[in-house]
């Protein structure tokens, strides 16, 4: 995704300056030329060392892409897929949430993904290593960052395993 996300932004970066220096669309691509080339050359300082902050998200240059492409008249069909992309940017940079609860276990990644206790056959967490055997034969291991009482978590998922399963909600 990082070569495609800065692929897209030189392309349309390029566009936008060889507009902006014919005359077309007055001075108004001057900006997001700055802004979209501004946030590369940073990320590129970042990468190599130069410089020891935070990156540009590519998300935000890919929005400004976007934004740009859907004021040029004939063009802003373009300025769609760049803000489709700038959300999926957005969304799959962000680590793998797994919550637990009384219902069940949501994955809240790129899309969210629900899943019933019922669905489960074992829910562990051992050595920080979280374990989600499914009936189906699939098994789903992933470290965990935060801090949680391995005993009381594995007790918890225990009682929710051997839990009868709620009848389904009649009309």
């Amino acid at each position: 995704m990082y070569v495609l996300s800065v692929l897209l932004c030189l392309l349309s970066a390029v566009f936008f300056f060889v507009a902006a220096k014919n005359g077309v669309y007055g001075g108004l691509l001057k900006t997001p030329v700055a802004l979209i080339l501004g946030g590369l050359a940073w990320n590129t300082f970042v990468k190599t060392g130069f410089i020891s902050q935070p990156q540009v998200t590519y998300n935000i240059l890919l929005a400004i892409a976007g934004i740009t492409w859907f004021f040029i008249p004939g063009m802003y069909l373009l300025g769609l897929p760049f803000i489709i992309l700038a959300f999926i940017e957005k969304k799959a940079g962000q680590p793998l949430a797994i919550l637990v609860s009384k219902d069940g276990i949501v994955f809240d990644s790129l899309f969210k993904k629900s899943y019933a206790w019922t669905e489960f056959s074992n829910v562990i967490i051992k050595d920080g290593l979280l374990t989600l055997d499914f009936r189906s034969n699939r098994l789903l291991q992933k470290n965990i960052d935060s801090e949680i009482e391995e005993h009381s978590f594995n007790r918890y998922c225990r009682e929710r395993l051997q839990a009868p399963a709620k009848p389904p909600a009649s009309p």
